[in-house]
């Protein structure tokens, strides 16, 4: 007996010594250095360009290149540009000292900067633009100088970069001297809105308190703060690893559609009448089949599209009349803004396009999937709210918050607020009531089959849903309702596919 109580109070000892190594006391640090250190922008990466448009590198005051210089930046020099060149300067009317324990807490929110130099709103939207690169780039620079700074961890929220979870996870754990406990804040925020057992877990519940009504009480999810133990430490990262995974495997998942009779159309509609319609169940693909997906059908066949072989895709560019496209020779579903916009490399999670039905149906036959029938992509778009021609409700600017679709009223230019100028990452906007993400929006999606009213055109196909080049002043398709129509042979920039099983 006197053994084993022996045996226990070692034990007590080493996991106490353990647990205090993994909180470390902010008595022993410097907090000052550990602050800057987490605020400052490590030197990864340079530009001969940017610095000759900046000669003279001044922290401390903003420094605004001109429109034109701005617009001829590729993703790599916006990357540097907005995060070591911010173009605003923030003034802050308040101090927030810090905490004598704050290395003790995971905090519920991220540290808000105070006075400082912080994005433009160009550089914010070059940065969403540019999505995958960013995102590239700054698991580069983490992985180079072992540091996340504040700026990454805010950029790594507001892009939803569930990406870089295994980088975070990783840069935390070889952590010595100290752990951030904002990478473990930067963690939560990314699961907090659509990863259930976290949001049913206890560190979520303290946290992001709700009221009785609820809602988030947002005073006191700015003050709340959960111990930084060992316990929730590790907590924190096995919810982080499963939710990675959680998003990978959602890439690749499919919907189930229950067999039954539905209604399609819309009164009084030339093309798609009301009517009832009788359907078999079937499984439609959550997210439109992306570049990687597509790359892989090439690799396994060697399949040349017919873009790559005509050489007749037809693109965007801004400034064309409404309605107007453009040839590039060049443009195939490696380049689909043609080669001088550059390839698909950091775009293997947006929708493959300049391809063709014909080329959509050969992915179909080598995986073993098809394409859905106009009525089977109708009854999934509506998510089960029957005779509507959206899926939710709202004003029409509602749409932006769940599609990839055109914010101007011309396409002469690129508008303020515009999200991306031609395809998103699959999965960027809200999805369906069946969680179907980009039903409307960010490319039209090719049918098996089209409608009686369209009997008379012999080569010809439907799309359906809408696409980025689509806005609420022309193109009007992102709905459940409208039935679009191309040449089955035509490749555009903006056309793609999901699938059936």
């Amino acid at each position: 007996m006197k053994k084993t109580k022996i045996i226990l109070i070692l034990f007590f000892i080493v996991f106490k010594i353990s647990a205090q190594k993994l909180v470390n006391n902010p008595n022993n640090t410097n907090l000052k250095e550990y602050f800057i250190g987490t605020s400052s922008m490590p030197d990864c990466f340079k530009s001969d360009k940017i610095k000759k448009l900046i000669p003279n590198k001044n922290h401390f005051s903003p420094l605004k290149i001109s429109e034109k210089d701005f617009n001829s930046l590729n993703a790599y020099e916006h990357f540097i540009y907005s995060f070591y060149y911010p173009e605003w300067y923030y003034q802050s009317c308040s101090l927030f000292p810090l905490r004598n324990n704050i290395l003790q807490k995971i905090s519920a929110i991220l540290i808000m900067q105070g006075e400082g130099l912080r994005m433009s709103k160009r550089q914010q939207n070059a940065i969403i633009q540019h999505k995958d690169s960013t995102i590239l780039l700054m698991k580069q620079c983490i992985d180079k100088s072992k540091v996340i700074n504040n700026r990454f961890k805010e950029n790594i929220i507001s892009l939803k970069a569930y990406q870089l979870i295994p980088t975070l996870i990783k840069t935390l754990k070889n952590q010595k001297k100290i752990k951030d406990p904002y990478i473990l804040t930067t963690l939560c925020l990314l699961m907090r809105f659509d990863y259930q057992p976290f949001i049913n877990s206890k560190i979520y519940s303290e946290l992001y308190p709700i009221d009785s009504n609820k809602n988030h009480i947002f005073k006191r999810s700015n003050e709340n703060t959960i111990p930084f133990t060992q316990e929730n430490y590790k907590t924190i990262l096995n919810f982080a690893s499963d939710y990675f995974k959680f998003k990978n495997e959602k890439l690749s998942a499919f919907i189930n559609i229950k067999r039954g009779k539905y209604t399609i159309g819309e009164k009084e509609h030339f093309y798609n009448p009301l009517k009832k319609v009788k359907l078999k169940a079937f499984q439609i693909s959550r997210y439109e089949i992306t570049n990687k997906q597509f790359k892989q059908f090439i690799e396994s066949t060697d399949y040349i599209t017919l873009a790559e072989k005509n050489k007749d895709a037809f693109v965007f560019r801004l400034g064309l009349a409404e309605f107007e496209w453009t040839q590039d020779s060049t443009a195939n579903w490696k380049f689909p803004n043609g080669v001088s916009k550059g390839g698909i490399e950091d775009k293997m999670n947006h929708p493959v396009t300049c391809i063709s039905y014909i080329d959509a149906k050969a992915y179909c036959k080598w995986a073993e999937v098809r394409l859905p029938t106009f009525e089977e992509w109708e009854i999934a778009s509506r998510g089960g709210q029957n005779e509507k021609r959206h899926y939710f409700e709202g004003a029409p600017e509602a749409i932006y918050q769940h599609a990839n679709i055109w914010h101007g009223k011309t396409h002469l230019m690129k508008y303020e607020g515009e999200d991306y100028v031609t395809t998103s990452p699959v999965g960027s906007f809200k999805p369906n009531q069946f969680g179907l993400y980009d039903i409307y929006g960010n490319v039209f999606e090719f049918c098996s089959n089209k409608p009686e009213a369209f009997s008379i055109y012999k080569n010809v196909t439907v799309t359906r849903g809408g696409s980025w080049w689509c806005s609420l002043y022309a193109c009007g398709f992102f709905n459940s309702v409208d039935i679009g129509r191309v040449q089955k042979e035509a490749t555009f920039s903006n056309n793609g596919f999901r699938v059936v099983l």
